[in-house]
C-alpha cells in the first residue's frame, strides 16, 4: 500500500495550541494519468503530414543533381512506391523525438523523486538527436536514398550529433545517489570522450580501415551505459531491454543486410526502412512509453525502507 506524504507545515503549530492555517493540499500524481490516448489523434495526424511531405520531398528530389556515393555518373533510381515510405520513416523521426522531449518535460517531477540527476540534460540530449537525423537525411540525398557505407562531410555530422546526444541523454538519467560513485564518474568522463573519439574513429576508418565498426562500438558501449541507468530509473524493470533489443540489435542486424544489398532498388530500400522504423525508432518509441507509462511512486524504494 503506497503511504501518503504529510508536509511537515501542515501539521500546524500543535504544540503551541495555535489552530495552524489552512492550506490546500498538495495533490499527489495519479496513477490515471498514464493514458497514451492523448497521443493518438496527434500522431495519426502526424503521419498523414509526414507522408504529404515525403511526396514534397520527392517531387524536390527528382531535380537534385547530387550523384550517387558509388557511381558519379549517375545510378538507378529508387523506385517512386518505395521512395514515399522510406523518406516518411525519416520524417516520422522529427516527431518522435519532440514527443519523447515533451514527454521526459512532462515527467520531469517524477523522474528527480525517481533519482534521475537532471532530466533537462536528457531533453537537451535528445534535441542533439533530432540535429543529427537532419545531417542523415542530408547525407540519404546525396545518394539517391540508397544506403551505403560511404564517407562524407554529411554523414561524419550525423555521427557527432548521435553520439554527443545520446551521452547527454544518459548523463541526464544518472542515479543522484550513485553520481558521485569512483564507476558512474569513471563512466560519465568516458561518455563525453566518446564524441572526439568517434570523429578520430571515423576519419580512421575512412582513411585507413574502411570501416565503421569503431563507430558502432561507441554506440553500442554508450546504449549499455543507458539501458543500465534507464533499468535502474524504471525500478528494474525488464521491459527497458527492449530498448536496446530494437536500437542496436535489429538496427546492426539490418545494416549489415543493407551493406550486402547496397545497389538493390527494393531491397535497399526496403532494409533501410526497416533499419530506422524497427529498429532506432522503434527503441525510443518503447523507452519514451516506458518513461511516460510508469507509475506514479512518491519514493525510491530504497527511500520507502
Amino acid at each position: 500500500m503506497r503511504k501518503a506524504l504529510i508536509a511537515p507545515a501542515a501539521l500546524g503549530d500543535l504544540g503551541s495550541g495555535k489552530q495552524a492555517a489552512a492550506k490546500p493540499p498538495v495533490p499527489a500524481v495519479s496513477d490515471n494519468d498514464s493514458s497514451l490516448a492523448p497521443f493518438v489523434p496527434w500522431a495519426i495526424g502526424l503521419l498523414v503530414l509526414t507522408t504529404i511531405a515525403a511526396w514534397g520531398g520527392i517531387v524536390i528530389n527528382q531535380f537534385s543533381t547530387a550523384p550517387c556515393a558509388l557511381s558519379p555518373q549517375g545510378c538507378t533510381e529508387i523506385p517512386i512506391w518505395m521512395k514515399a515510405p522510406l523518406i516518411s520513416t525519416h520524417l516520422l523521426a522529427f516527431g518522435l523525438m519532440p514527443t519523447a522531449m515533451f514527454v521526459f518535460y512532462k515527467r520531469a517531477p517524477r523522474l528527480l523523486a525517481w533519482g534521475a540527476d537532471s532530466p533537462i540534460t536528457s531533453i537537451i540530449g535528445l534535441s542533439f538527436l533530432m540535429v543529427s537525423i537532419a545531417g542523415e537525411m542530408g547525407w540519404h540525398v546525396s545518394q539517391k536514398w540508397f544506403y551505403q557505407e560511404d564517407y562524407m562531410i554529411l554523414n561524419a555530422f550525423f555521427y557527432l550529433f548521435l553520439i554527443l546526444g545520446t551521452a547527454l541523454w544518459a548523463l541526464g538519467i544518472q542515479d543522484k545517489e550513485t553520481k558521485d560513485t569512483p564507476l558512474s564518474r569513471g563512466l560519465d568522463k568516458v561518455l563525453l570522450a566518446c564524441a572526439p573519439l568517434a570523429m578520430v574513429a571515423y576519419g580512421l576508418g575512412a582513411a585507413v580501415f574502411h570501416t565503421k565498426v569503431p563507430i558502432y562500438i561507441i554506440l553500442s558501449f554508450e546504449y549499455a551505459v543507458l539501458t543500465l541507468r534507464f533499468w535502474r530509473l524504471l525500478d528494474k524493470d525488464p521491459r527497458v531491454f527492449l530498448f536496446p533489443f530494437f536500437s542496436v540489435g535489429v538496427n546492426l542486424f539490418f545494416i549489415s543486410l543493407l551493406n550486402k544489398y547496397e545497389s538493390d532498388i527494393i531491397l535497399n530500400p526496403l532494409f533501410h526502412i526497416l533499419h530506422d522504423a524497427a529498429g532506432t525508432e522503434m527503441g525510443v518509441a518503447i523507452i519514451t512509453a516506458l518513461v511516460y507509462t510508469a507509475p506514479a511512486r512518491l519514493l525510491k524504494p530504497s527511500e520507502a525502507k
